[in-house]
């Protein structure tokens, strides 16, 4: 049978050529009447929604038409078919609890947005009834909704009061308002008047989120956006039609006064067009072809083309039919075909038209003329090859490029033909687009299949991103074999393919038992590497097999999915014990505060008990927490002693005690107090208060008491084990402390000794003391009291005076308090010398400080030390002295040298060394 020309199906319109193409015989049945049926067509035909209805619902202008229901129950059906007509799914809608549905339509990833007249929004994100569900907002519920139009992203929906309320991703939803103020005359008129028609303006990309709402009101156009109301100066309203194409340059309105279909710009300079149309002509709906032309319907039957001028298409049909607009034509929905109308490119044009003599139509007829029997067809179709020899490469990409228009495969593969048989006869050609089309066409070919009902064009398959072809809409309809194949054929991943399968398994697999339905999956699962279980494990879990989920969640390679879905599922257990086997403290960290947070305090430790790895950690993140509190109970369910001893002493250290422990559960809060300077201690002291000087006596008391308690355990445990002893030891040495500080705080009330250890004690009591005998402030203690306390702990403690020395040195010069430092140096002889009072000095810089001890420091250093350490504090005077006194003539050039390059020489000391140095030569 031979295949007609193309071109024998073409309509003319002016200088181009359109034609109507069939995509598929409708298979639903004869008994289809769409008239009776709400209707959204998925973009690029993949799906089509119907709802029946029992009464006119909202505007006819949308993607959405009003009929008469078969059934006049309040349980509905909203069936989803496939592009074919092959039954999908259906959902139940009961209207007198999920509400009364105003429109319906589908995003680009091919989820079905169910509006209901109360603002309550459903999106079904698969063909098995599962939805998210929101809510408009903005009194949507008692204001009631009108109508909606769709978009690829999002939706903008009218209320009753003429607000519009838009949402631009369906993924994350956000309702924005817009206000539509309804503008009038000075008689008011057009502020009562309805709005006769409106049509969105999406935005133009991800980047441009602002939507642009146009509205019919009275005789004029209004651009309403979320800053704005504009008057489009249209005039010549009432218009019950407007249609924005698709890539928003254009928009087409219909005027019910002048009985005109006008074509103008979107900012609206410029009419392009203005189709008149007859009396008798009705117009039912009015829509974009692409971007080309306008089409419109007629008495429900009859398509009509609008052209340039006056000139027109027109195509007539057996039943009512239904318009949907695409960025490359437009599809055509009836009770029994669905067809795709679209402009023809030109070099589909210099191809098939007849008569044709351009390069690409010569190589098709040549490659008919290579097919034949006959040898002189056979020469002829080589010597075509030689005479579009120099515009071979155009014929070429000319036929590869008309493959991708044709729906025919007999065309596609004839087309595809000619270009390979042109490229043998090319000595050079980059076949890497030839085989790109071939690729997709396979695929295309595949999917347009009516078992699969997705009819695309080739520039929509282009336009579709793969994954949301396999993932979005072959996954849906479980076309798993066919999903595989196309991965395999352009390398892509098969993870998620295998994983959809398993969880579909499962879901239709009643009968297999656990262990059977494990090897099946497994079969296919471990064709992966490092496939994630966790989807199909929580699918078992949400199927009610929690046995065959936990089977499946061992196989999960990562612990950050696995572990959270053992815990929604309740296998506490086991979530402790794949953690542990992560060796990673932060996991281990989560589960355990997780299950602490949700099991009592019995039940978390019955499973952590026998946990070695979490129940170390617990306790380190206890202590580091200081939450005592589950410690102590932790230590009494076993019978841990020696531990509770040791906690007790910690719970001393910051004046708690067992029955402040007992009665607050929320001792997690509480720190352990850091080391702070003593100057900080004198400084709260004298704002200290008799409340502050209570509250130190009662840790005082506290803590004794929890020492008392310690020292009682230790001694029991002393009985069965000597090594306690030196433990009991320091404890007792920690109430002798506790006792002395306790002592001096009633003497010294307005200091805080409490926490410090002898040798911080002893700091503030050398702060204190008043070793300058000259002084006469009356706020510092007596010196001989103070003297007194220190004496008794150096001898209770067992300090060195050495020691002691060294502190007082070190407190006093720390801030800076050298004249109670020199009285302290002279007060007695000192254990140390006087070296380590200049080297204090030094440090902090004090110069002339430093000097008053040289004298004092006296013949127990060379010598040699002594003059440096005069230089290093600028006496020059005594250091010639001593090199003078010592005989050294070497030292006293020296002195001389250096003590001339100073900027201001005393001329007396000057002198002074010039005659030390004449006496020595």
């Amino acid at each position: 049978m031979v295949t007609a020309n193309p071109s024998l199906s073409w309509e003319r319109l002016n200088d181009v050529f359109y034609r109507l193409r069939t995509c598929y015989n409708l298979t639903w049945g004869e008994e289809m009447n769409l008239a009776k049926y709400n209707i959204s067509l998925a973009p690029f035909s993949t799906a089509i929604a119907l709802y029946s209805k029992d009464h006119e619902l909202g505007s006819t202008n949308g993607n959405i038409y009003n009929a008469v229901s078969f059934n006049q129950s309040n349980l509905k059906n909203l069936e989803v078919f496939s592009g074919s007509g092959e039954k999908i799914y259906n959902i139940v809608w009961d209207e007198s609890k999920n509400g009364k549905v105003v429109q319906f339509g589908w995003s680009s990833k091919e989820c079905l947005i169910v509006v209901s007249e109360n603002g309550t929004i459903r999106n079904y994100y698969d063909f098995e009834n599962n939805f998210n569900e929101f809510s408009l907002g903005f009194e949507s519920e008692s204001i009631g909704v009108s109508d909606v139009k769709f978009y690829n992203t999002g939706f903008v929906a009218r209320l009753r009061n003429n607000s519009f309320i838009f949402i631009n991703n369906l993924d994350s939803p956000y309702p924005r308002l817009l206000s539509f103020d309804s503008p009038g005359d000075e008689t008011g008129s057009s502020k009562d008047a309805d709005i006769s028609c409106w049509d969105i303006v999406p935005p133009t990309s991800k980047y441009n989120k602002n939507i642009e709402i146009l509205v019919g009101l009275g005789e004029k156009l209004y651009n309403l956006d979320d800053v704005s109301l504009r008057d489009s100066s249209l005039i010549d309203g009432p218009y019950s039609f407007i249609s924005v194409c698709p890539n928003n340059q254009l928009v087409a309105l219909y005027s019910t006064t002048t009985r005109k279909v006008y074509i103008v710009s979107s900012d609206f300079t410029r009419t392009l067009n203005a189709f008149q149309l007859s009396e008798n002509e009705n117009i039912n709906d009015l829509k974009w072809c692409g971007n080309d032309v306008v089409v419109i319907v007629l008495n429900n039957d009859e398509l009509k083309v609008i052209g340039p001028g006056d000139d027109y298409l027109s195509f007539y049909f057996n039943s009512n039919v239904y318009l949907f607009t695409e960025f490359d034509g437009l599809r055509i929905l009836n009770n029994e075909r669905l067809e795709f109308l679209s402009r023809i490119p030109q070099n589909t044009v210099d191809i098939f038209k007849i008569g044709s003599t351009t390069p690409s139509s010569i190589l098709l007829d040549s490659i008919d003329l290579r097919n034949s029997n006959n040898p002189t067809d056979n020469i002829t179709a080589l010597e075509n090859i030689a005479i579009i020899k120099n515009s071979l490469n155009d014929a070429i990409n000319n036929c590869i490029g008309v493959a991708t228009e044709e729906f025919d495969q007999y065309w596609q593969k004839k087309l595809l033909k000619a270009a390979s048989f042109a490229k043998s006869h090319k000595e050079f050609y980059n076949s890497q687009y030839m085989i790109e089309v071939i690729e997709n066409l396979k695929i295309l070919n595949q999917i347009r299949s009516y078992k699969i009902g997705m009819f695309l064009t080739y520039q929509e398959f282009e336009k579709t991103d793969l994954n949301i072809l396999l993932n979005n809409l072959l996954l849906k309809r479980k076309h798993h074999f066919l999903s595989i194949r196309i991965s395999e054929y352009l390398n892509l991943p098969l993870d998620l393919i295998y994983i959809d399968w398993c969880c579909s398994k499962i879901k239709n697999s009643n009968e297999l038992n656990d262990d059977s339905l494990l090897e099946q999956l497994l079969n296919k699962l471990t064709k992966i590497k490092n496939i994630s279980y966790e989807k199909v494990s929580r699918v078992a879990y949400q199927e009610g097999r929690s046995n065959l989920s936990i089977m499946l969640i061992n196989y999960e390679p990562s612990a950050s999915k696995k572990i959270p879905l053992l815990i929604e599922m309740e296998e506490d257990e086991l979530a402790v014990t794949k953690a542990e086997e992560t060796m990673n403290f932060k996991v281990i960290e989560y589960v355990l505060f997780f299950l602490q947070n949700k099991l009592s305090l019995s039940d978390f430790l019955k499973i952590i008990n026998n946990k070695r790895i979490a129940l170390a950690y617990w306790e380190i993140l206890m202590k580091s927490l200081n939450n005592w509190y589950f410690l102590k109970n932790y230590y009494l369910s076993f019978d841990r002693k020696l531990t509770i001893a040791n906690l007790n002493l910690i719970l001393g250290l910051i004046g708690k005690t067992e029955q402040d422990l007992i009665a607050n559960t929320n001792l997690s809060s509480v720190k352990l107090k850091n080391m702070s300077s003593p100057l900080d201690d004198i400084k709260s002291i004298n704002s200290s208060n008799n409340v502050e000087l209570t509250d130190i006596m009662m840790k005082f008391a506290n803590k004794k008491k929890s020492l008392t308690s310690t020292i009682k355990m230790y001694e029991e445990l002393k009985t069965s084990n000597k090594d306690f002893s030196d433990d009991l030891k320091y404890l007792k040495q920690e109430v002798k402390l506790v006792e002395t500080q306790e002592s001096l705080q009633k003497t010294f009330t307005n200091l805080n000794f409490f926490g410090k250890s002898i040798i911080e004690t002893l700091c503030l009591l050398i702060l204190i003391n008043n070793y300058d005998s000259s002084s006469t402030d009356s706020s510092i203690p007596s010196s001989s009291l103070v003297n007194k306390k220190i004496k008794k702990i150096l001898k209770d403690f067992k300090v060195s005076e050495k020691r002691y020395y060294f502190l007082v040195i070190e407190k006093l010069s720390e801030f800076k308090k050298w004249t109670e430092l020199y009285s302290f140096a002279n007060s007695g002889k000192s254990p140390i010398g006087y070296e380590p009072f200049y080297k204090i000095c030094i440090k902090y810089n004090a110069i002339r400080q430093a000097g008053l001890y040289i004298d004092l420091i006296g013949g127990s250093i060379r010598y040699t030390k002594r003059i440096k350490m005069y230089l290093r504090v600028g006496n020059f005077k005594s250091a010639s002295e001593e090199a003078f006194k010592n005989k050294d003539l070497v030292h006293l050039k020296e002195i001389f040298k250096l003590y001339k390059a100073t900027s201001h020489p005393n001329a007396v000391v000057t002198q002074s060394i010039e005659g030390y140095i004449r006496k020595l030569s």
